[in-house]
């Protein structure tokens, strides 16, 4: 999804590996797994991320050192209704990992069913998954954040269809540097107790970048992009996960271990049809 982000790819390392120094002697040995990340939208091209999980150490990982985590030589393919696309890798910067594999040759479609294929050196992968049709993102608008002076979240109005089972994510990035949108940060929607018009707090999702210093708000000059996507509800439960893995990861009391929901056999990550609206708002 675009999304979809691959600062992903530090938080499932962490997931497949959990260690404390004193510990060792009670961990399996630690084996690497295919990661996949990939997402298809409605009326637009298939775009899947594919690298494998990083060993946990005490020092800082730098971007360089996950570069060389990336799979650069997988083959991906993409099948609907028995038509199959090989999808092809480029490098992308305005994506991490800084590379993408993608193709112009085929487009979601709101109602169809997308199978996605990777293979490397051995390992294979697949996952099917479904687009969704496009919720309607009504309006955005900034708020103050109380106590922090100069930032702002978003407030986003949002449409709920009545009799209808939906789940939300939320997407956010900012400028025009990237193409790569983060998952907003609490952005996972559950449309229980909702009824026709609805209002979200919209907040920054954390980056690979924002790992030292990080605020989930907005500051006064951003422009932002709000893409608000319908996903089904095996996608809403991964995006869920991964935000408590954020807001638990540093906690000794109540920490998470455990590898988030996945639709892929045979690798850790996600598959995720959307549809999706998007706003933009610049931050007064």
């Amino acid at each position: 999804m675009n999304r979809p982000q691959l600062y992903a790819l530090l938080l499932l390392a962490l997931l497949g590996l959990t260690a404390c120094n004193g510990d060792e002697d009670y961990l399996p040995s630690y084996q690497s797994e295919m990661v996949v990340e990939g997402w298809i939208e409605d009326g637009g091209f298939p775009m899947v991320m594919v690298s494998r999980t990083y060993p946990v150490k005490e020092s800082n990982t730098s971007k360089e050192e996950l570069e060389d985590y990336i799979l650069r030589w997988a083959r991906v393919t993409v099948t609907c209704e028995g038509r199959t696309v090989v999808l092809t890798g480029i490098p992308d910067n305005r994506y991490f990992p800084p590379y993408i594999y993608t193709t112009a040759w085929m487009r979601g479609k709101a109602g169809k069913e997308y199978t996605l294929k990777v293979d490397f050196d051995g390992m294979h992968a697949k996952a099917t998954t479904k687009v969704l049709p496009a919720p309607q993102l009504n309006g955005l608008r900034a708020e103050p954040v109380a106590g922090e002076d100069g930032f702002y979240s978003i407030k986003a109005t949002f449409t709920d269809p009545y009799f209808e089972r939906n789940f939300y994510q939320f997407f956010v990035k900012k400028g025009k540097n990237t193409r790569q949108y983060q998952a907003a940060y609490l952005g996972s929607v559950d449309d229980t107790g909702l009824t026709g018009l609805s209002e979200h707090t919209v907040n920054y999702g954390r980056t690979f970048k924002d790992r030292d210093s990080y605020k989930p708000y907005f500051q006064s000059g951003d422009t932002a992009y709000v893409k608000l996507a319908q996903v089904d509800e095996l996608s809403y439960n991964y995006w869920s996960e991964f935000d408590k893995n954020i807001l638990l990861g540093h906690s000794t009391l109540f920490p998470k271990t455990t590898n988030l929901p996945s639709n892929v056999d045979g690798a850790i990550g996600y598959w995720c049809g959307m549809g999706s609206t998007t706003r933009t708002l610049i931050i007064p």
